[in-house]
C-alpha cells in the first residue's frame, strides 16, 4: 500500500480529516468534522438510489405480462434508468465541483421522490419508461456525488477501505432493490414498490434540505462537506482535461466495458432462472439477491484483500471470478448452480468496481466531482448499450449466449484493467498530475 503525502495525515480511517494536499481551510475543515448527520443522510440516499436503480430487475415478468409485451420490452424501462443516470453525469459532476455536493444531491433527491410517485401512477409501459428515466435523472446526482464526497474526505491509503463501506450500503440497496422489490411486487403490486420508494425519497429530502441550509448558514461560501470550493473550468474543458489523460482513458474505458457485460448481464438472471428453472419472481429474486451478498462478503474481508492482493490482484482475480460466476449461470444444471455463481460473482465483481472506483476518485484530484461523474456517465452509457443489445438476443432466444459472452470477456477485462494498473504510476508522472498513487 502507498501513503499519502500528506504531513500530518491520522492513522485511523474511522473519522479522517480531508486531505492536506487538497489545502483544506480551517472553516471547511471544522464544516467536514461537524458533517455526521449529513453523511448518515447521504448513505441513507445512496442505499435508497441503488434500490430505485435495481427495482425493475425482478419484476420484468410482472411488467411484460400487465403491458402485454415481451421481456426484452419491458427492458426499456432499465434502460431509460441508465441511460438518463449516465447522460446527466455529464452535468451533476461540474455542478457538484461548483455548488457544493452535498447540496446539488439534496435537490436529486427531492427529483427522485417526484419521478418514482410518476412511475407508480403510470397507466402505460410508455408513461412508466419515461418516469424511469426521470428517476435515472434524479439517481444520477447521488451515488456518484456520494463517492466524490469520499474521495474529499480519506487520504488514497485509506480511500478504497472507505469506499468498501459505501458499498456495503449500495449492495444493501441493490438487494433490497433485486429482492425485497420482488417481494412487495408479487404479493402487493408493483406499483406499491413505486410507491415506496418515493415516500422513502421524501423522508430523506426533508432532513437533507434542512441540513444544507443549516450548513449554508456557518459557511460564507458555496463550499460543501468536501471542503472543494475553489473555482473551476467549463464543463467541456473539465472533461477535456480528463480525457487527455492515458490513465484516465483506460479508467473508462474498463469501466463502460463492465457495465455492458456485467452489470447490463445481471438484470436478466431473474428474468433467464424464471424461464428455464420455473422460479417464482420471488426466489429469482432472492438468487440474484446473492450477487449482492456476495459483494458484502467482500466488504467485511476488503481490508486482508486488499492488504493480500494489491490493486493489481484484486482486478485480475475479480475479474476471473465473475467470468465463472456467468459460466456456472449459462451451464449449471439447476438454479442451485446459479445461486453459487451470484454469490461467487458478487465478491468477483466488486472486487473489480471497488478498485475501479478508488482509482476514479483520483484522476484529477483537483475535479474529482467531474472525475467520478464522468467516470460513472460512461459506466451507465455502457450498461445502457449492453441492457438494449442483450435484451434483444433474449428476444431472439440467445439468453444462453449472453452469459457465454460475459464470462468470456470480463476475465479478460480483469487482466487488461491489470496490466494497466502496472503502468499507471508512469502514465500519471509523464502526464504532469499529481498522484497519491506515488506517494513516499
Amino acid at each position: 500500500m502507498t501513503r499519502s503525502t500528506a504531513p500530518e495525515a491520522p492513522e485511523a480511517p474511522e473519522a479522517p480529516e480531508a486531505p492536506e494536499a487538497l489545502k483544506v481551510s480551517p472553516l471547511e475543515s471544522n464544516s467536514l468534522k461537524a458533517s455526521t448527520s449529513a453523511l448518515v443522510l447521504v448513505g441513507v440516499a445512496a442505499f435508497a438510489s441503488m434500490m430505485s436503480m435495481r427495482a425493475c430487475d425482478s419484476i420484468l415478468p410482472l411488467l411484460a405480462k400487465e403491458f402485454a409485451v415481451s421481456p426484452g420490452v419491458a427492458a426499456q424501462t432499465m434502460s431509460a434508468f441508465a441511460i438518463a443516470y449516465g447522460a446527466l453525469q455529464f452535468f451533476y459532476g461540474p455542478l457538484g465541483d461548483r455548488l457544493g455536493k452535498l447540496r446539488v444531491m439534496s435537490v436529486a433527491v427531492a427529483v427522485c421522490a417526484l419521478a418514482n410517485l410518476m412511475i407508480a401512477l403510470s397507466p402505460s409501459l410508455e408513461l412508466m419508461t419515461l418516469g424511469r428515466a426521470a428517476a435515472g435523472i434524479g439517481g444520477a446526482g447521488i451515488i456518484p456525488l456520494s463517492i466524490a464526497l469520499v474521495g474529499d474526505s480519506f487520504e488514497y491509503e485509506h480511500r478504497q477501505q472507505a469506499l468498501s463501506r459505501l458499498m456495503i450500503v449500495t449492495i444493501t440497496g441493490l438487494i433490497a432493490g433485486q429482492w425485497i422489490g420482488g417481494l412487495i411486487a408479487e404479493w402487493a403490486g408493483w406499483r406499491a414498490l413505486f410507491l415506496g420508494l418515493a415516500a422513502g425519497f421524501l423522508a430523506i429530502a426533508l432532513p437533507l434540505h434542512r441540513v444544507t441550509r443549516h450548513q449554508s448558514s456557518h459557511t460564507a461560501s458555496l463550499s460543501d462537506i468536501s471542503g472543494v470550493s475553489n473555482p473551476h473550468p467549463t464543463m467541456m474543458r473539465q472533461i477535456q482535461r480528463l480525457i487527455r489523460l492515458r490513465w484516465a482513458r483506460r479508467v473508462l474505458a474498463v469501466v463502460a466495458i463492465e457495465g455492458g457485460f456485467a452489470f447490463a448481464t445481471l438484470s436478466f438472471i431473474p428474468v433467464f432462472l424464471h424461464d428455464e428453472f420455473g422460479l417464482s419472481i420471488t426466489w429469482a429474486g432472492a438468487v440474484m439477491a446473492l450477487f449482492g451478498l456476495g459483494g458484502l462478503v467482500y466488504t467485511g474481508f476488503s481490508k486482508a484483500l486488499i492488504r493480500t492482493l494489491g490493486e493489481r490482484g484484486m482486478a485480475i482475480v475479480g475479474g476471473c471470478a465473475v467470468g465463472a460466476a456467468m459460466g456456472l449461470v449459462a451451464f449449471g444444471p439447476s438454479w442451485e448452480w446459479a445461486a453459487a455463481g451470484c454469490l461467487l460473482g458478487g465478491g468477483g465483481l466488486y472486487m473489480m468496481h471497488n478498485t475501479l472506483q478508488a482509482n476514479a476518485s483520483q484522476l484529477l484530484p483537483q475535479i474529482r466531482g467531474t472525475s467520478v461523474s464522468l467516470f460513472a456517465a460512461c459506466f451507465f452509457i455502457g450498461q445502457s448499450v449492453g441492457v438494449a443489445v442483450e435484451a434483444w438476443a433474449i428476444d431472439h432466444g440467445a439468453a444462453r449466449e449472453v452469459f457465454v459472452a460475459a464470462m468470456i470477456a470480463l476475465p479478460l477485462l480483469g487482466l487488461w484493467f491489470g496490466q494497466g494498473l502496472r503502468v499507471r504510476d508512469a502514465w500519471q508522472l509523464a502526464d504532469g498530475v499529481h498522484d497519491e498513487h506515488r506517494a513516499h
